[in-house]
């Protein structure tokens, strides 16, 4: 059968077929499967409440407002929605709202709070903080207020099943009220480009004060302001909100598009920022007025970006971010991420496709049933340094309470109605900042230039993960942990096609086709393959490589047109895992070189990941052998490499590449 290349999703495209993978846990059209997912959350965090002080505690530090916050959520979900069991706790929610709804909590004024600690982040008042004990401010940040005026207009509109005071009622009126109507919150005050903050206050505002003027107008303002900045830079900030190829923006008022955390786009941030939309169509049910045509055509191609260039098909992120280690695979961030996917399948006016709602409870479906599958501890998945977790019991804590309302807000919305369908092959395309993001139903990988803050990169692969999201290459590496080449000269390294940051190659721009169209922004395939093409040089040396890869629903083809003055050439094919399994033509791979011989390598990992390398293009003297060496922060539990070699004792100009097809996930 003839290998087909990506499939175009447009809006006039004849709709798929609604395929869900017999692996999927969430086979079944029904609510139930999400009930059942929180339940299983739910109870994994019931050791840790304290009944003394009625909240949730965490290991370690202050109270923590975000834990207790999602909590009180879930409960008022499920008691809205008539369930029982972990889900729902009327006693403890009532509880909660006590906690959340006093200082520390919440606040007034500087002198709220007794303690010395003046907190963190962007002061405001009235608003709430990040710890809900003692006596000590704790900090106030724009992502906190919303999260727990979402949970505390849950309990409101459940007020009646959760038992609720009346004092209890009237204070949540008054406080979200306040809090949306203060001056943090009311246009025209800025919170960068993250205008989903203030849209999800202004949303809850209404919900409680039962008045949809001041939050249409409200909403529409900062929507409009944000739309106006996605191609041109608003007057008092520096930078575009989304890049070329509509990647979010992390710093708009960082002084280049270049300058760190704008190398690339924010996948977590992006998909959280997008969730501010979820409220368009309501907020015109309600009275507000439509964005323009073109501005609505723009957020259109904004929602297939989020879903192309943002997520895979096993449900998994297609990671990478402007913050380097800072975020990157960080679990709290990927259950936030979720902001996006519940996004696309709610506002079906913005929808590019007729089939995104299907595509998104697909994928939402996948990253529930992936993170049943995994049950992660700990704050960072694959074993990620990164820099911003609170703690691993407390971080495991958040991610589960987190994944829990996600699941029940898909619940109450109705997603277990919809019929999945898994979207076709996808790409997304961002010119300035020279990323490629590629998912198939197969496997999913991305291109990224050198850079020095997530040091991977380069004109190769930086990562390669199967259908189920096992990292198959590891999840970011650089030099022998990475897909590529590097040319020795005796001591001397005359050339890195994946170098993890530039030192002193030059590297050209991605230029992306699919069949012979030039992709600006890509998005989704065709039935021609798509192709990517990068140079990389090593001016000092002069050698070159042009490497051009081929994407297709199952195999990727690399070939790189190599100029070089000679010396020893290195092909580095990485496998994650501690003992990797690793064969050439059916034999096992040992340090030991042995020759090529036009066979095929086949890699796979501890658990069971696998992907072949079949080689052309080889002189006849190339060898194979398997390497081990010192794991890197980007992709730990990751040492072993196949690594092809061969010589050449003179200038040349030579093709030469391989195909690499991933082993469907069983």
């Amino acid at each position: 059968m003839r290998n087909r290349g990506l499939t175009l999703l447009i809006p006039m495209l004849v709709a798929v077929g609604f395929l869900v993978s017999a692996t999927n846990a969430f086979a079944e059209d029904s609510n139930s499967k999400y009930w059942d997912f929180a339940q299983v959350r739910a109870q994994s965090v019931e050791s840790r409440w304290d009944q003394k002080r009625g909240a949730f505690l965490p290991f370690r530090g202050a109270l923590d407002t975000r834990m207790n916050a999602n909590m009180l959520n879930l409960y008022a979900l499920a008691a809205k929605a008539g369930m029982s069991g972990a889900v729902r706790n009327d006693e403890r929610a009532r509880s909660i709202v006590d906690l959340l709804t006093r200082a520390p909590a919440y606040v007034t004024s500087a002198s709220s709070t007794s303690g010395n600690n003046p907190g963190s982040g962007v002061a405001h008042y009235p608003g709430w903080t990040g710890n809900a004990s003692g006596n000590n401010r704790g900090e106030m940040h724009m992502s906190i207020d919303p999260k727990v005026a979402d949970a505390l207009a849950a309990a409101w509109d459940a007020r009646d099943a959760l038992g609720l005071s009346p004092t209890q009622v009237t204070t949540i009126v008054s406080e979200i009220t306040a809090v949306a109507n203060g001056p943090f919150f009311r246009y025209p005050s800025r919170m960068l480009n993250q205008f989903n903050w203030a849209a999800e206050m202004w949303r809850h505002a209404a919900d409680v004060s039962e008045s949809w003027t001041a939050p249409t107008t409200q909403y529409r303002q900062f929507l409009s302001r944000f739309t106006a900045g996605i191609t041109k830079a608003q007057p008092d900030l520096r930078q575009t909100n989304l890049n070329s190829g509509l990647g979010f923006s992390y710093c708009p008022e960082c002084k280049s598009k270049t300058q760190l955390p704008n190398l690339t786009s924010s996948t977590e941030y992006g998909n959280i920022v997008f969730g501010g939309l979820k409220f368009y169509d309501e907020m015109v049910s309600h009275g507000m007025e439509r964005l323009s045509p073109e501005d609505e055509d723009m957020l259109k191609a904004w929602s297939t970006r989020i879903m192309a260039g943002e997520w895979t098909h096993s449900g998994y992120t297609n990671w990478d971010t402007g913050l380097g280690l800072l975020r990157w695979h960080l679990g709290r961030y990927w259950a936030w991420s979720l902001e996006g996917l519940l996004s696309l399948g709610s506002q079906t006016s913005l929808a590019a496709d007729p089939n995104q709602v299907p595509y998104a409870a697909w994928l939402l479906d996948r990253a529930l049933g992936l993170y049943a599958t995994w049950n992660p501890s700990g704050g960072y998945l694959f074993g990620i340094p990164g820099t911003f977790a609170s703690a691993p019991d407390d971080d495991t804590l958040l991610n589960a309470s987190r994944f829990a309302v996600m699941a029940a807000k898909a619940a109450t919305a109705g997603w277990g109605a919809i019929t999945p369908a898994s979207p076709p092959a996808m790409y997304a395309h961002d010119p300035d900042v020279r990323r490629v993001a590629v998912t198939t139903p197969s496997y999913s990988t991305a291109l990224l230039p050198s850079q020095f803050e997530t040091k991977y990169g380069g004109a190769e692969l930086v990562r390669l993960f199967d259908s189920s999201a096992r990292p198959l290459s590891g999840v970011g590496g650089s030099q022998t942990h990475a897909f590529g080449i590097i040319i020795k000269r005796g001591a001397l390294t005359a050339l890195r096609s994946q170098p993890g940051s530039l030192l002193g190659h030059t590297q050209s721009q991605f230029t992306a086709k699919v069949g012979e169209s030039t992709a600006l922004r890509g998005f989704f395939g065709q039935p021609d393959p798509l192709t990517v093409t990068g140079t990389l040089s090593s001016p000092k040396f002069t050698d070159k490589a042009v490497v051009t890869h081929t994407f297709t629903n199952e195999t990727i083809t690399t070939s790189r047109a190599l100029t070089t003055r000679g010396g020893s050439i290195y092909i580095y094919f990485p496998i994650k895992g501690d003992h990797p399994t690793v064969t050439v033509g059916g034999e096992p791979l040992t340090e030991t070189p042995t020759k090529m011989d036009g066979r095929t390598l086949q890699l796979t990992t501890d658990d069971g990941g696998s992907y072949t390398a079949a080689m052309f293009g080889l002189p006849p003297s190339a060898t194979v052998s398997l390497i081990a060496s010192k794991a890197q922060a980007t992709n730990p539990g990751s040492i072993y490499s196949a690594v092809v070699k061969f010589v050449l004792s003179r200038p040349k100009t030579m093709t030469f590449g391989e195909v690499i097809t991933p082993a469907p996930a069983s």
